[in-house]
C-alpha cells in the first residue's frame, strides 16, 4: 500500500502514529477504536461510520482498512507531511483523555467507558436509544450494555467528557464538518 500513498492514507497513517495507536492486542483494537470515535466526535473525521458493538462504537470499515494497512501505518515515515493546527489539537485532546482515568481501571476499560457514553448520548439525540436525557439515566443505559461498570465510574468519565469538551461536540457529530480532514491535511514538504 506504501506505493498507493494517497492523502486518505496519509491522513489515516500520522493520525495512527500521532494517538500511538497498535492493534497488537485486543486491548489495543479496542483503545484504537474509540479513540478514533472520540477524535471524530472533536470533527477530525476519517469518513468511517460508527455503530454500537459489544464494547461501545466500532467501525467495520476502520478496522478493515487498519487491518489491510497496519504496517504502512505503523511504520511509514510521514515527516514530509503535517496535518492541520486543529487536527493536531484534537488528537492532543483525546491522548490527554488518560489524565483524568483513576487509578485501577485500564486504559482500554477508560477509552471504551468514554466514548461509550458519548455515543449513547448521541444516539439519544437520534432517539436511537430511550434514557430522559439527564446524567443517571444515561450511566443507567451504558451499564445495562456494560454491567461491570459502576456509577461512579460513569460520572467520573462524563465529568471528563464535559470538562474537556466533548460533550458539546456531540450533538453536531453527524453533521459534515468543515475543514473536512482531508482539507485539513497540509502537503507539506519540510526542508
Amino acid at each position: 500500500m506504501v506505493n498507493n500513498m494517497n492523502e486518505i492514507n496519509v491522513a489515516h497513517g500520522m493520525i495512527f502514529q500521532k494517538l500511538k495507536l497498535s492493534m497488537s492486542t485486543y486491548e489495543d483494537k479496542i483503545i484504537t477504536m474509540k479513540k478514533m470515535y472520540l477524535l471524530k466526535s472533536l470533527g477530525t473525521d476519517l469518513n468511517h461510520t460508527f455503530l454500537w458493538y459489544v464494547r461501545g462504537p466500532f467501525s467495520e470499515t476502520l478496522a478493515d482498512y487498519l487491518g489491510d494497512n497496519f504496517d504502512m501505518l505503523h511504520h511509514y515515515d510521514f515527516s514530509q507531511y503535517k496535518l492541520a493546527d486543529e487536527a493536531e489539537k484534537n488528537i492532543k485532546r483525546v491522548n490527554g483523555l488518560l489524565d483524568d482515568k483513576k487509578q485501577g481501571i485500564r486504559d482500554e476499560q477508560w477509552y471504551e467507558i468514554l466514548a461509550s457514553l458519548l455515543y449513547i448520548s448521541n444516539a439519544n439525540s437520534n432517539q436511537s436509544w430511550r434514557f430522559d436525557g439527564k446524567e443517571e439515566s444515561l450511566f443507567e443505559t451504558f451499564m445495562k450494555c456494560r454491567p461491570q461498570y459502576n456509577q461512579e465510574i460513569c460520572q467520573q468519565a462524563y465529568n471528563t467528557l464535559c470538562t474537556r469538551g466533548f460533550i458539546e461536540n456531540y450533538k453536531s457529530m453527524d453533521k459534515p464538518k468543515e475543514p473536512n480532514l482531508i482539507k485539513q491535511l497540509k502537503n507539506e514538504h519540510r526542508s
